[in-house]
């Protein structure tokens, strides 16, 4: 998905934490991948839809909104 600056980027669930990304230039002029963003979903989400990991399973870029798959449905950020 396309990120604030025209920078790419991706988003991704660990340990019931949403983690959001974007390439940044790194010291070496390479592209880096950097953590922009964490929001622990066990505070946002109901405890069943928490019961197994959460997985991101689409996007609408251009209105800015995440897609997540959860054991209790399908929610979107």
């Amino acid at each position: 998905m396309s990120m604030e600056g025209g920078g790419l980027g991706f988003a991704t669930v660990e340990d019931s934490k949403f983690i959001l990304c974007s390439s940044v230039v790194g010291p070496n002029g390479g592209v880096v991948w950097a953590h922009r963003r964490f929001t622990d979903l066990k505070k946002l989400l109901p405890v069943a839809a928490c019961s197994s990991s959460p997985y991101v399973v689409g996007f609408a870029d251009g209105v800015r909104l995440l897609f997540l798959w959860t054991a209790d449905g399908i929610y979107t950020f």
